[in-house]
């Protein structure tokens, strides 16, 4: 078990972030779903703690950690669609002006979004693969589309080391990601 935990200096940023308007999705793993679900749940039980709306905070299952990043990618690739949708003004003589305004007040899209999965080591190489492929993704994704992406994605070598990370009596992984969440969009 890990000893060192991270700090999160949260005062500042939450006093700039207009919290009841963030929008954040929860991509879940359905391969072993129990660890990433308490997970899920607890980072859910966060963000409404610190001033997330419940109702703008929506959950997506993918079979697997592997297919995370192509989830998060089609929810980036959807909010890029209704925005250019929303925002076409050529004809207005105000359309910069038009752009920024709609684009910020109707604004539907998710501002972050956080993944959860649970990778337990077998005795093949597929740990390795899906491991480091579905992080490469992410980073990938998060990169392209300038938005970020809380990797909640567990590697661990037993079910023991899992449930002591995802365990909201242990480790509370899912509260840790939450919080990390909320740091990022306050940048």
């Amino acid at each position: 078990m890990r000893h060192s935990r991270p700090e999160f200096k949260l005062e500042e940023i939450l006093e700039n972030l207009y919290l009841e308007n963030i929008r954040i999705a929860l991509v879940i793993a359905n391969w072993n779903i129990g660890y990433n679900q308490e997970m899920a749940d607890s980072a859910k039980e966060t963000l409404i703690k610190f001033g997330i709306r419940a109702e703008n905070i929506d959950s997506y299952y993918t079979p697997g950690a592997f297919e995370i990043p192509y989830a998060c990618q089609k929810l980036f690739e959807k909010d890029l669609e209704d925005e250019i949708l929303d925002i076409d003004h050529e004809d207005d003589e105000n359309a910069e002006i038009g752009v920024w305004k709609q684009s910020h007040d109707i604004f539907t899209g998710y501002h972050a979004v956080i993944c959860f999965a649970t990778i337990i080591r077998g005795e093949t190489y597929h740990f390795e693969i899906v491991a480091n492929e579905s992080a490469r993704g992410i980073m990938d994704v998060m990169l392209d589309y300038s938005k970020p992406i809380i990797n909640g994605i567990l590697t661990v070598n037993t079910e023991e080391q899992a449930l002591a990370r995802a365990s909201v009596t242990q480790d509370d992984k899912g509260k840790e990601l939450a919080l990390s969440c909320l740091q990022v969009l306050g940048l």
